[in-house]
C-alpha cells in the first residue's frame, strides 16, 4: 500500500484496508453497496467512463489521512498487546508455511520438530494452486531469488502444494504428538 497511488476494485479491501493508510480507493460496481465508507473512497458504475471519472478524483485527492470508519489500521498492534497481558497465555504457534516443500515426510518432520520445541498448534498453508495462479502469473521478486528462476508460479505453487488428504495425516500425527 505504501508504494501505490490509488487501489481499484470491487472487495472490502478498497473500503476496509486501504483508508486506514489514507490511499484513495474507486470501488466498482455495486458489491459494496450501501456499505459505510471512508472519504477516500470514490463509487464508479462498471462503466469505462464511470471509472475514469472516479479515478480522476481519487488521483485528485491524492493520499492524505483518512478517518476510516472501521478503525485506525492498528487493530493487530492492540490485539497482540491483549494476548501479551494475559498472564496464563502459554499457547506456542510454529507456522510450518510451505517449508515442507510439498513433501508429506517433511510436513511430518515438521509437525515433530514443532512438538519438539513446545509448539501447540503447527500452522499450513493449505491452497489448490490452479486456484492462486494461472500459466502467465509472475514471481514475486524473492521467489525469483530465493526458487528456479525458470520455473513460473503456478509450477512453484503447484510443487509446493499438500494434498487434501495429507492434511488429515498431519492433525492425526499432532494429535499424537500432543
Amino acid at each position: 500500500m505504501n508504494q501505490v497511488d490509488l487501489v481499484i476494485g470491487n472487495s472490502s479491501s478498497v473500503l476496509l484496508d486501504a483508508p486506514s493508510f489514507g490511499v484513495p480507493t474507486v470501488a466498482i460496481g455495486d458489491r459494496q453497496k450501501g456499505r459505510e465508507r471512508a472519504a477516500s473512497v470514490f463509487h464508479a458504475a462498471p462503466e469505462r467512463a464511470a471509472i475514469a471519472a472516479a479515478i480522476g478524483h481519487a488521483l485528485q485527492r491524492g493520499r492524505r489521512e483518512t478517518i476510516n470508519p472501521y478503525g485506525d489500521g492498528h487493530a493487530s498492534r492492540r490485539f497482540a498487546d491483549i494476548i501479551a497481558a494475559i498472564p496464563d497465555f502459554k499457547m506456542l504457534l510454529k507456522k510450518a508455511g510451505v517449508n515442507h516443500d510439498g513433501s508429506l515426510d517433511k510436513a511430518v518432520a515438521l509437525v515433530d520438530a514443532a512438538a519438539q520445541a513446545g509448539a501447540d498448534i503447527v500452522k499450513f498453508q493449505t491452497f489448490s494452486a490452479k486456484a492462486l495462479a494461472g500459466l502467465s502469473a509472475k514471481k514475486a521478486d524473492y521467489q525469483q531469488r530465493t526458487t528456479d528462476a525458470g520455473e513460473g508460479q503456478l509450477a512453484m505453487l503447484e510443487r509446493l502444494e499438500l494434498p487434501h488428504t495429507a492434511h488429515h495425516i498431519l492433525i492425526e500425527r499432532a494429535r499424537e504428538r500432543g
